[in-house]
């Protein structure tokens, strides 16, 4: 009896010595294991800082490529049959009112210099352009036949006369027609060509002489879009 109780007292403390070996193996696993996964999650916080300053920057590339990029101005036009009339120009002022490009103008009333004899055809066009200070080629190069009646559209690509591009701002694009004699017609609206929009823009109407009916709708239906 006395040696099965030394059998069993001996069997108990190999099992004890044995899960206390077991325990200690293990430990350093454990340890190791939180240890990576600690620093799995400083990387990780590490790379998403970063990546942030490149988000930011991609989004400010995104918002300049998306600056306008082309002007669209279109129109329908009603050709008259009266004397003193079919006169139109197209063209974008700065903020001082001052010429930028000439997209059309009719050739009678510029490269034929009509103006000097009728003081009121595109009277705007001529005041902001000054015809008088331009040579035959440069007048010339913005002239073109009168239009027929339909629909014509012109196109603005953010460049000066001398084919340059202008600076970011705002520009008013100018439609203006001879109705008939003094009687004129001024289409604007401004755009802002810094800004990162598109689409259709308001246009204001403007006529020296409300109450003259010849040819009142030569020109109508006056549409401007921006594109980016």
């Amino acid at each position: 009896m006395l040696k099965n109780a030394f059998t069993d007292l001996l069997v108990l403390l190999l099992l004890c010595l044995t899960s206390c070996s077991d325990s200690t193996v293990s430990s350093p696993v454990t340890e190791q294991e939180s240890t990576t996964a600690v620093t799995s999650t400083i990387a990780e916080e590490t790379t998403t800082a970063e990546t942030i300053p490149q988000t930011e920057e991609q989004t400010s590339s995104d918002v300049q490529n998306q600056s306008i990029s082309e002007v669209i101005i279109s129109f329908d036009y009603q050709r008259g049959t009266t004397i003193a009339s079919n006169q139109a120009a197209v063209w974008i002022e700065n903020t001082e009112g001052e010429l930028v490009k000439t997209l059309y103008v009719s050739d009678f009333t510029a490269a034929r210099r009509g103006y000097e004899n009728r003081d009121m055809a595109l009277s705007e066009w001529v005041k902001t352009a000054v015809p008088s200070d331009m040579t035959d080629d440069e007048v010339d190069a913005v002239s073109s036949a009168t239009l027929g009646t339909g629909s014509h559209s012109f196109s603005w690509d953010m460049t000066d006369e001398n084919g340059e591009r202008v600076p970011d701002g705002v520009y008013t694009v100018k439609v203006e027609g001879t109705l008939y004699w003094e009687s004129n017609i001024l289409f604007s609206s401004q755009v802002d060509i810094g800004s990162p929009i598109s689409g259709e823009l308001a246009v204001t109407e403007n006529r020296s002489e409300p109450d003259t009916q010849e040819n009142a709708d030569m020109i109508d239906n006056v549409r401007i879009y921006v594109m980016s």
